[in-house]
């Protein structure tokens, strides 16, 4: 079932994300939008998330993943080489892919990567006992408190900071994906998640 308030809000976020990343402001509300967009993107991968195999995470997450950052490097190449005359940065790159402590040649796509993270430690959590899930629970929260000062390989902390807003999609998945007969409460959860874009 397709709902149309969550593709008009995955449409703002692609706003909000380009809005966020213009460097012609600075002041208090690109900050705003600059810290949302990204919480928001994940919430929503949350609130649509599905049981899929590890297989099918891969062809749409990781392989998409490796391959952008290949072809960005396929094409940048000359205009690197030009700039240093030397190709020792091909092996430096392609480090960087594979393991990203910066950040990897096409930057957009770490989303992709803490994506597939995250669904694995989803998965992960889905298999353990209870307990054992409450105490990794506790572990993410702790670490999503303190892991701003972390430099982690394979954008591990940006993947602690974002399970938290993937779980509360999860965990309100009942709320706001109700059946299509309850269409005002629909209106009313798309409308309050719209004009918290707004806020």
């Amino acid at each position: 079932m397709r709902y149309c308030w969550i593709d008009y809000a995955k449409v703002m976020a692609l706003f909000l994300v380009v809005m966020g990343h213009l460097p012609t402001d600075t002041g208090t509300c690109h900050k705003l939008i600059y810290n949302f967009h990204m919480p928001f993107f994940f919430f929503l991968s949350g609130l649509l998330h599905k049981e899929k195999s590890i297989n099918s995470d891969v062809k749409r997450l990781l392989i998409p993943y490796l391959s952008l950052n290949v072809l960005m490097l396929i094409l940048e190449s000359p205009w690197i080489y030009r700039k240093e005359h030397s190709f020792g940065f091909i092996g430096e790159t392609l480090s960087g892919i594979v393991y990203p402590l910066n950040m990897p040649i096409s930057y957009p796509t770490w989303f992709l990567l803490s994506l597939f993270e995250i669904k694995l430690l989803v998965r992960l959590a889905q298999t353990v006992y209870a307990k054992t899930a409450m105490a990794i629970g506790c572990v993410v929260l702790a670490a999503f408190v303190i892991s701003d000062d972390w430099e982690l390989p394979f954008f591990l902390a940006a993947t602690i900071n974002a399970m938290p807003y993937y779980i509360i999609g999860i965990a309100t998945k009942g709320f706001f994906l109700t059946d299509i007969r309850n269409r005002h409460r629909n209106a009313l959860a798309g409308s309050v998640l719209m004009g918290g874009v707004f806020y």
